[in-house]
This record gives structure tokens, C-alpha cells and sequence, in this order.
């Protein structure tokens, strides 16, 4: 009704215009099945190899080195508001996502073809990709919430805020870094070491909280502000705590083929 409004009040104009909007439309919708179906290829024709451990570990440790990474370059763009940085970062964030539920249901389908051999690296795999999934998670709703913060127009962190995700950040790129050199050369012999930082670091945004608590009596922050602030606090706690729990199940599994 509303088109057929249109095209009687606009003549050829409206029609044309609508004929315009409809090719956009179908290309737009094109292009985005050509890139899924890209993407679920590339994830299956991975898994169609022999050699699921060096998927599973080299996948990991890709994972684990493009987190912090992310997170530093989030925690950059909303301190300057940089609307553009943050629209980029959620579209990765959310390719990851995506990535991550492929290759979990390929390899789900997957495991019917796996002979009895290699039943254990299977399980394994859907393991790791089960906290690299939450990862994911956490990860795009921490940069979700910058991108919809910067886009209403408010402000990002001030100084104190920006120090603290700063030194959050680096602390917890070391432990990931740590981490992910540990699965390359399959030596674990730093597990509890890092179980300790993380510990501490886990106490560190907690102090941190109160730290907001704090400048919140002082009216030194806007209710807004806070809530991201308290949301990007969260949502790193959960990075740390699920990588710890990757850790656990990398060094329990003694692999017979050693990953290169």
C-alpha cells in the first residue's frame, strides 16, 4: 500500500527510485551470502585434513593473540570516540562470532566420519572451541557496547578510566601472549605461574570497581559512563577467567603427536 502510495504521488520518479532501492537491496543481500558461504567453506575445507590437533592449536593460538589485541585497540577507539575504529571493530567482533559457530557445527558433523583413533582429539577440539566461542562472546559485548556508547554521542573514558583499562590491557595481553606460546611448544610448565597472575589480576578489577564506586559518590562520572566502564570491567574478567579454564584442558591433554 505504502508503494503503491508512493509510485501514484511520484510518477516515474518514485518508481524509478524504488527499482533503485530493490537493486540495492539484492546486491546487498548477495554479497553478504557470498561472504558467508566463503566462510564456511574456508572453515570446512580446514577440517577436511588429517591433522586435527595442529588445526585445533594453531587456531587457538591465532585466537589468543588477536584478543588483547582487539581489546587494546577498543579500549583506544572509545577513549578518543572514534566512531569509525569502534564500527570496524564490532564488524570483526562479530565475524569472529560467526567463524567460531561455523566451525563448531562443521566439526559437530564432522565427528561421524572420524574413526575411533581419533575420537580424542576430537573431543578436544570441541573443547577449545567451546571457550574460544566465549571468548568471542565476551569480547564482541565489550566492543558492542563501546560502538552503541560512542554512537548515542556520549562521552568515553576519562583519564583515571582510561589509565586503568590501559594497565588492565597490557597485564592481560602478557597472560594471553603467555598462553599462546605455551600451546605452540606444548610445554606447561608456566601453568601455575599464570593461574597466580591471573588471580591477582582478577583482584586488580576489583579494586578497580571501587575505584568507580568512588568517583560515582563524587559525581565525578554520569550513570552512563559507569555502566560501560562496569561492563568493560566485566567482560574482561571473563576473558581471564576462561582462558585460565583453556589452559587447564591444554595441559591436562597429552597429545602423541607433538604440535609444530
Amino acid at each position: 500500500m505504502v508503494f503503491a502510495t508512493l509510485i501514484d504521488l511520484g510518477g516515474i520518479v518514485a518508481t524509478l527510485a524504488l527499482f533503485a532501492l530493490a537493486i540495492f537491496l539484492l546486491v546487498r543481500a548477495f554479497s553478504s551470502f557470498q561472504e558467508k558461504e566463503k566462510a564456511e567453506k574456508k572453515v570446512s575445507d580446514e577440517l577436511n585434513g588429517d591433522d586435527i590437533l595442529s588445526i585445533c592449536n594453531s587456531y587457538t593460538t591465532r585466537i589468543l593473540d588477536l584478543v588483547p589485541e582487539m581489546l587494546g585497540e577498543t579500549i583506544s577507539a572509545l577513549h578518543n570516540e572514534d566512531r569509525k575504529a569502534l564500527k570496524k571493530l564490532r564488524e570483526q567482533a562479530q565475524g569472529l562470532l560467526l567463524e567460531t559457530k561455523n566451525r563448531k557445527n562443521h566439526f559437530t558433523l564432522r565427528l561421524r566420519g572420524i574413526d575411533e583413533s581419533s575420537l580424542e582429539y576430537g573431543h578436544f577440539y570441541l573443547q577449545m572451541l567451546h571457550y574460544i566461542r566465549e571468548f568471542s562472546h565476551s569480547l564482541d559485548n565489550i566492543i558492542e557496547s563501546c560502538h552503541e556508547h560512542v554512537e548515542n554521542t556520549h562521552c568515553g573514558t576519562n583519564r583515571q578510566q582510561h589509565e586503568e583499562l590501559i594497565k588492565l590491557q597490557h597485564e592481560v595481553s602478557h597472560i594471553f601472549s603467555t598462553i599462546s606460546n605455551m600451546v605452540k611448544k606444548q610445554d606447561f610448565k608456566e601453568k601455575e605461574p599464570m593461574k597466580q597472575i591471573q588471580e591477582k589480576l582478577l583482584d586488580e578489577i576489583v579494586e578497580f570497581q571501587k575505584n568507580q564506586v568512588k568517583r560515582i559518590k563524587k559525581n565525578e562520572t554520569n550513570t552512563r559512563n559507569s555502566v560501560l566502564y562496569m561492563t568493560m570491567l566485566t567482560g574482561t574478567k571473563d576473558l581471564l577467567v576462561d582462558v585460565i579454564r583453556l589452559l587447564k584442558v591444554q595441559s591436562k591433554f597429552n597429545p602423541v603427536i607433538p604440535y609444530q
